[in-house]
């Protein structure tokens, strides 16, 4: 497959998160290095700690299961920063009353909740700028649009 430079850079990132979403597991992957996973392996390597990527998926568990708390996550990837460098963007949930009422905006009462935004450095490893790009989140998130 011919990527673009900057995709290819984090094809292993976006196939591990996808890969997570899914619950299949962990990556199989280049690191930061270069260091490549001989092909012959039969395990995926997470690689997302070491990469800067430190995030997990929080969603609310009621006794209503409602339709938000059957819906994953969303990522986005694009370039925030206008650097070249394809950055990371995931979306995260909030916590549910149970029962919640209707009309109700769940709230990101903790930083747990947040969403997070993951710039690239040149590196290939990411660090977390939600705080200072002010992209935290409201609400119950379960997906992401870029237009």
């Amino acid at each position: 497959m011919n990527l673009p430079a900057r995709l290819r850079n984090c094809a292993p990132l976006i196939f591990g998160l996808a890969a997570a979403s899914l619950g299949v597991g962990a990556l199989r992957a280049q690191t930061a290095a270069r260091t490549s996973v001989p092909a012959s392996a039969d395990a995926f390597v997470d690689v997302t700690q070491r990469l800067g990527v430190n995030f997990q998926y929080r969603s609310s568990h009621t006794s209503k299961k409602y339709l938000l708390e059957t819906m994953g996550a969303g990522v986005a990837l694009f370039d925030y920063d206008n650097d070249g460098r394809l950055d990371l963007y995931l979306v995260n949930g909030a916590p549910l009353s149970d029962p919640t009422a209707k009309a109700t905006v769940p709230q990101k009462t903790d930083s747990q909740y947040w969403n997070r935004l993951y710039r690239q450095k040149p590196d290939g490893t990411f660090e977390d700028v939600t705080e200072r790009s002010g992209l935290e989140g409201v609400g119950y998130g379960t997906g992401r649009r870029r237009g």
